[in-house]
């Protein structure tokens, strides 16, 4: 509780309950809202020479993306033949620029799936677009991706 002089012919303004409720949560709503599972879906179809880039999927504006996961599986795929190769791999990118990268010499498989922390994990934010790009991979297929992570609204200071 706090004590105000008042003097004589002054005024001030007080907040009633529903005001001050008002207030707070306007203030607070990004920072009250918990974060919302994400998932787009994109496709990269590869070149004769294995190679391709994915149409971008776009982080919505006011909004951090923890990219934890993408799930990766190829047109046609017959159960118990995954493909491999010792050079090429996956890439990530935001914005056009590498972020991120498994090589298939680390025995990242097609299909397969990218995982990270949420600690480590590439964080594209507000309007980013991520694309996934596969270099050394199986010869003109299609792949389907699902991009995944925890979505979560930007804070002032962050």
């Amino acid at each position: 509780m706090a004590r105000v002089k008042i003097a004589a012919g002054e005024e001030f303004d007080v907040l009633n309950a529903d005001e001050m409720r008002t207030i707070a949560t306007e203030l607070l709503s990004g920072y009250l809202r918990p974060p919302q599972w994400f998932e787009a879906p994109a496709a990269v179809t590869l070149s004769s020479g294995g190679a391709g880039m994915s149409h971008a999927v776009r982080v919505p504006a006011g909004m951090e993306l923890l990219l934890t996961r993408i799930e990766m599986v190829q047109a046609n795929y017959a159960a118990g033949t995954p493909y491999s190769n010792s050079t090429g791999g996956i890439d990530l990118y935001v914005n056009d620029i590498w972020r991120d990268g498994v090589p298939f010499s680390s025995g990242f498989t097609l299909p397969g799936t990218y995982t990270e922390a949420e600690s480590r994990c590439v964080r594209p934010r507000d309007g980013s677009e991520v694309k996934v790009g596969i270099t050394g991979g199986p010869a003109s297929v299609a792949i389907s991706l699902l991009v995944c992570g925890l979505l979560t609204p930007l804070t002032p200071n962050a």
